[in-house]
């Protein structure tokens, strides 16, 4: 398996295709054990956390949970981003935080996961200035505040 997570990584794009087409054909109570390894690797990290991901596993929740806590902001990101798509609402907070980055590509990521994940924008404008920004965020803090014991993934 990591050796296939290795071709999916740096192989030649057919090639990774293929084998990650492959990986996706095992059983996720194989693949987890190993993806819970995979993941403590900084090179085979963004590859682990997808896979968790597209295997639907609940078990994967609680692999990927944890890692929320640490200070590691693109792993944080990428973990709230795949919890949110597992419908965890673990990493709606988070991303609702990410939101107010100085960094652009965070805010995209952030941004489209949330408005997926709620069917809501609050005005949110990825580009705008910090200030109308930091208005938009206030809301979803305030929406999420009010929701969170309610929310239902749709």
């Amino acid at each position: 398996i990591v050796a296939t997570l290795l071709i999916i990584k740096e192989g030649p794009q057919e090639i990774s295709r293929i084998a990650n087409d492959a990986i996706k054909t095992l059983d996720s109570t194989e693949l987890i054990p190993v993806l819970n390894q995979t993941i403590k690797d900084p090179w085979l990290r963004t590859i682990s956390i997808q896979l968790l991901t597209t295997t639907g596993d609940k078990e994967a929740i609680n692999i990927l949970r944890p890692y929320l806590m640490g200070n590691d902001q693109k792993l944080k990101l990428d973990i709230a981003e795949a919890l949110v798509e597992l419908k965890c609402k673990d990493g709606i907070p988070v991303l609702i935080d990410f939101l107010k980055s100085n960094l652009e590509t965070n805010r995209i990521i952030a941004f489209t996961s949330l408005k997926k994940a709620t069917f809501l924008t609050f005005n949110y404008k990825i580009w705008e200035e910090k200030e109308k920004r930091e208005q938009s965020v206030m809301l979803w803090e305030e929406w999420w505040k009010t929701n969170e014991p309610i929310f239902v993934f749709k």
